[in-house]
């Protein structure tokens, strides 16, 4: 706890000797304001702890910046970017006091800041909303724009809850600090000039809400972090999620001028993963879901049809795509589990590797409800499960989804998802649907050949194609390499290295395919 503690101090409030060689070396590089018009854009500075990310930040305003002289305003939610923690509490009111953040302000020519204060958030008057159900508050609107599913999200994530209480004193706190920040975005928005945005993510309150009503008041939007490959993904008011809209998918791949490397290039990489290999693609993995294959698994029988439920961290923003079944992740593995067990199947559940704290106590819980149920250990080798007698496995989304069908797997998932343009997966589009598919486990249709053909071509798409044109040196020589809060002297020895005038090509490159 006090070493976390720490490495927390280090990375928010103590400038360190790193810190001052990174700030010796954007002084050296980044230019200075000059006299002529400059386009107004609003960057996001929320995460300056994360030193691998202003790497990729600094590249990306020195590609953008080569293109157009900016006037740069900083993006600092403040408060509203923590969570509902202690800890997250005492660092932010420390930050407030010592403000290390200014410093990389003043070398990127930062000209203003919006900044929401919590303290006249709490000042404001207070808005009263009744939802009758859970589907009332996703589809919540304020000022015309649709915040429900941002609303939702923060409000499991904030409280470490699994699903909403539609009634409950932490929702009505949510609702009004969502429709604060529509207000205050909206005044800033009108204020200010701002052309373009460049936001870390999409997603919760204080990013999804900015980059809304940013679109709303015509400003291009770009997700600069967690974009599945892509160095900068646009935004738009029809697809205002940070992740790709994948329809095109299958039309793409017919496109390209030579398919058949290409599929070569997805089979070498996607037996890669099988071999533990964290590439890009899957960097927000702490370990492998295949790197350990010692493990020997006798809970499955070959005399029953075996369901296997892989479990999503139910806080971690659900509603990344466009649609889901359900209104949480809970909901969805409850109903799964009745419907599995009283079909007769056996289920079986692998809890997701990756999961906040708060994940054990929902686990304990469904453990304490369902006996029936076999939990294996999270760190269980997915390789391992594939070696048994698995008939199917049922998730929302998820890497899962191209993985088991490439080892004659099948997949059902209860929500859009990448693989959703193909067919290697079950797709339902109604909760009855779906539940009918669970209740045929056993009797579904194996992928074919031609599926994993499909596979190979989502897999090239998605993993591969979505960050060509992008900066290519900062996915295989910064975001590989290196953990989002590893030393700066690393990642800068590497840019010396390489040139960085060719990560600034790269990146320019990439704002012009997307702008």
């Amino acid at each position: 706890m006090l070493k976390n503690l720490i490495r927390k101090f280090r990375l928010y409030i103590w400038t360190t000797r790193d810190d001052k060689n990174f700030y010796s070396f954007v002084n050296k590089v980044y230019p200075q304001s000059a006299d002529t018009e400059e386009m107004v854009t609003l960057v996001d500075f929320t995460h300056l702890g994360f030193k691998r990310w202003n790497i990729q930040l600094l590249c990306t305003l020195l590609g953008i910046s080569s293109v157009e002289k900016r006037k740069i305003i900083a993006f600092y939610p403040s408060y509203f970017f923590i969570w509902n923690t202690f800890q997250s509490k005492a660092i932010w009111i420390l930050k407030k006091i010592f403000n290390k953040d200014k410093n990389i302000f003043k070398l990127m020519n930062v000209n203003d800041v919006i900044t929401p204060s919590y303290f006249s958030f709490i000042r404001s008057k207070n808005k009263k909303y009744t939802f009758k159900t859970k589907e009332d508050v996703l589809s919540f609107e304020y000022s015309n724009i649709k915040i429900g599913d941002l609303v939702y999200d923060s409000y499991l994530k904030e409280n470490r809850k699994a699903t909403v209480d539609i009634h409950s004193k932490e929702l009505e706190l949510i609702i009004n600090k969502a429709c604060f920040l529509m207000d205050y975005y909206n005044k800033e928005f009108c204020k200010h000039d701002i052309k373009e945005v460049y936001l870390t993510h999409a997603v919760y309150l204080c990013y999804g809400i900015a980059a809304r009503v940013a679109l709303s008041h015509g400003a291009k939007v770009f997700v600069t972090q967690n974009t599945r490959g892509k160095e900068l993904h646009r935004l738009s008011i029809e697809h205002p999620l940070q992740t790709p809209d994948f329809s095109s998918y299958p039309a793409t791949f017919d496109e390209l001028s030579s398919p058949s490397l290409c599929i070569e290039e997805s089979r070498k990489e996607l037996e890669n993963r099988f071999e533990g290999v964290i590439n890009s693609s899957i960097s927000y993995m702490r370990q492998s879901a295949y790197s350990d294959i010692s493990s020997t698994l006798t809970c499955f029988s070959e005399e029953y049809d075996n369901l296997l439920i892989m479990l999503h961290c139910f806080f971690d923003s659900p509603h990344i795509y466009k649609s889901m079944l359900y209104p949480d992740f809970y909901e969805w593995a409850e109903d799964t589990i009745d419907v599995a067990l009283s079909s007769g199947k056996k289920v079986f559940i692998k809890e997701h590797p990756n999961g906040m704290p708060g994940n054990d106590r929902i686990i304990q819980e469904l453990k304490n409800k369902y006996k029936d149920v076999t939990f294996l250990d999270k760190k269980t080798s997915n390789l391992s499960i594939m070696r048994c007698k698995i008939d199917c496995v049922a998730s929302v989304y998820g890497t899962l989804g191209h993985e088991f069908p490439y080892k004659n797997i099948p997949v059902i998932n209860a929500g859009e998802n990448p693989h959703s343009a193909f067919d290697f997966c079950y797709n339902p589009v109604t909760i009855e649907e779906y539940r009918s598919l669970i209740r045929k486990v056993g009797k579904l249709d194996k992928p074919s050949l031609k599926d994993k053909e499909d596979i190979l071509k989502f897999y090239y798409i998605h993993n591969i194609h979505n960050g060509q044109g992008v900066n290519q040196h900062i996915n295989k020589s910064i975001i590989e390499k290196f953990q989002p809060k590893a030393e700066y002297n690393g990642m800068l020895t590497v840019l010396e290295e390489l040139d960085l005038s060719s990560f600034i090509e790269a990146s320019k490159t990439s704002y012009l395919s997307v702008r």
